[in-house]
């Protein structure tokens, strides 16, 4: 607190890489949570950052990712591959936007958050095992505080992080997951799809055919009619009862 406080005025960012020693340093969440508190609300004052790393499961952490903590954040979690070709191939659902947002992020969320899960998925029989941390998933929620303190925006994100390319990339390009998106069809192949299913005949209309139908009369349109608007046109037939003197002869009044 003390370093912060003789920083001097101007840009700042205070990194905690380690909040889970934080917290054996500490003895337990409430006073970690307080000390958090302390810190953030004395940069919030110089509109400073805070950034915090820990390794989950951390009670800290659960801590400071309310809004009752701060209405803004931006929060990073790392992913194994095989969580996603998890989902895909038990519940065949892909990343958006391959599918419903709602149902792959309960499915992503429920299985994600819980770390028994997550390391079944990658040492239990049928996982992959370690591996190395060439690649991962990132998951990224950025919530921010509107012009009005009670409005929030929450937004979800998946990207991917190779060590190749030392940085963030598009989720597509992770080489586990490769061959998954290589499956997904192309817009093109979509639309062909939703405007009807596969026929040997042509469906399609040439321009002389779409001329000839253009051309054809249709029953009962009176083509030389103004429009004056409302206007109902009724053509009798032979078996109509109509009398134009006493239109409710029929009618026992």
């Amino acid at each position: 607190m003390s370093q912060v406080n003789a920083f001097p005025a101007g840009k700042l960012t205070v990194v905690l890489d380690a909040i889970h020693t934080l917290l054996l340093d500490l003895g337990s969440p409430a006073k970690t949570s307080s000390f958090l508190r302390r810190l953030y609300k004395l940069l919030h004052l110089r509109s400073a950052n805070l950034v915090l790393h820990g390794l989950a499961p951390c009670p800290a952490l659960l801590q400071v990712i309310p809004t009752t903590f701060s209405p803004s954040l931006l929060h990073f979690v790392s992913h194994p591959t095989a969580l996603i070709l998890r989902i895909a191939q038990e519940y065949l659902t892909l990343p958006p936007p391959a599918s419903d947002p709602a149902k792959f992020w309960s499915l992503f969320q429920s299985i994600g958050s819980r770390v028994e899960e997550s390391e079944k998925t990658v040492y239990g029989s049928t996982g992959s095992g370690s591996g190395d941390l060439a690649e991962f998933v990132v998951e990224a929620t950025i919530r921010y505080a509107g012009v009005s303190s009670r409005k929030r925006t929450l937004e979800r994100e998946l990207y991917g992080f190779l060590e190749s390319l030392n940085g963030i990339c598009d989720i597509n390009l992770l080489p586990s997951l490769q061959t998954l998106f290589k499956s997904i069809p192309t817009i093109e192949q979509q639309v062909s799809h939703e405007q009807g299913p596969s026929t040997s005949f042509n469906l399609n209309l040439t321009d002389s055919q779409q001329q000839a139908r253009a051309n054809v009369p249709l029953p009962y349109a009176h083509q030389n009619a103004q429009d004056v608007g409302g206007t109902i046109y009724y053509e009798y037939s032979d078996g109509d009862d109509y009398d134009a003197d006493d239109p409710d002869e029929d009618l026992d009044i």
